[in-house]
């Protein structure tokens, strides 16, 4: 199955889960990559399509989207994120903080919507680690 990647999409994809984690304490960048994939995979299996069709690599904590850094830094020039570090429980995280979101009513469909929600709440009382263990289960 072919997928076309939205790189738009996925820009407002990662501002909209970044905005849904800034009250999240556990809320860092591991937790934020396992939530576009719960996102993005959860769509894919109710829908038959994923949000933005990002693709994911495989990386040591799970799986990531492949141009997650690239799109942050995107985000960060134009002024649209930044990255805050914090610490939590003793450990440094990097947090990503929605500036600019986009009105999500306007890029995403109501499915979509839900689909970003189930993530998230999928993760809620997660710390990056363990949202990272859970996806190692996942079939590849």
């Amino acid at each position: 199955m072919s997928v076309e990647h939205d790189q738009n999409k996925f820009r407002d994809l990662l501002l909209c889960v970044a905005r849904r984690l800034e009250d999240d304490p556990k809320g860092g960048a591991l937790k934020l990559n396992k939530v576009l994939f719960y996102a993005e995979f959860g769509h894919m299996r109710a829908y038959g399509h994923p949000i933005s069709g990002v693709e994911f690599q495989r990386v040591r904590q799970g799986p990531a989207p492949r141009p997650l850094v690239p799109v942050r830094r995107e985000l960060e020039e134009a002024g649209r994120a930044r990255l805050e570090h914090t610490s939590y429980v003793g450990w440094r995280q990097d947090r990503l903080i929605a500036i600019d979101p986009p009105d999500e009513s306007d890029v995403f469909s109501p499915d979509e919507i839900k689909s970003i929600d189930q993530a998230v709440d999928l993760l809620r009382n997660m710390n990056g680690s363990e949202a990272s263990e859970l996806s190692h289960r996942e079939m590849g």
